[in-house]
């Protein structure tokens, strides 16, 4: 026997509804690249993107790179202008102003946020990034950045970063 119609529109009306929630409301998400440097979640960093985002607040981003992760680093006319797909714009002073679709924001010449990622500095010593985003920045004898909150970094001779996290980088002088 068929079921009234009275009845199946709601059921129709809820399942249309429940179609139509935003993925993100089904389950958690720490992914906040879109408006932020990504959560790590208490893990070491896996992608390019985060660890070139990483690298930049960090001052570590040198002009003889040539991969973070599998992306390629490019340099246009001395500058870098884009790892993997991830483009660089610059103001007049030649500060980066864009990381990808992320606006890199300035006070007294210091970073004080990568899209909505707050980057606190020491109070102690006002150079070192102490925190980027909920992540704390450790540092070594040799006042090298040690860790960003679990992602490790690692450097060669010449006092290169070579990884940070899971994320290898490579320069144009490596074998």
């Amino acid at each position: 026997m068929p079921r009234p119609i009275s009845i199946c529109l709601p059921l129709c009306t809820l399942c249309l509804s429940l179609l139509l929630l935003p993925f993100t409301a089904c389950g958690s998400s720490t992914n906040t690249g879109a408006t932020g440097i990504q959560a790590t979640s208490g893990k070491p960093i896996h992608d390019a993107q985060t660890a070139t985002q990483y690298l930049f607040v960090l001052r570590l981003l040198r002009y003889n790179m040539h991969t973070i992760g599998k992306d390629k680093v490019i340099y246009t006319q001395g500058r870098l202008t884009q790892v993997g797909d991830m483009k660089m714009s610059y103001d007049d002073e030649g500060r980066i102003t864009k990381l990808g679709k992320l606006a890199v924001t300035y006070d007294e010449g210091k970073i004080t946020s990568v899209g909505s990622t707050k980057i606190e500095f020491d109070k102690d010593i006002p150079q070192r990034v102490a925190r980027i985003g909920d992540e704390k920045v450790t540092y070594n004898s040799q006042n090298l950045a040690n860790n960003v909150g679990a992602s490790k970094i690692s450097y060669d001779q010449k006092l290169r970063a070579t990884k940070i996290g899971d994320v290898p980088i490579t320069y144009t002088d490596s074998k």
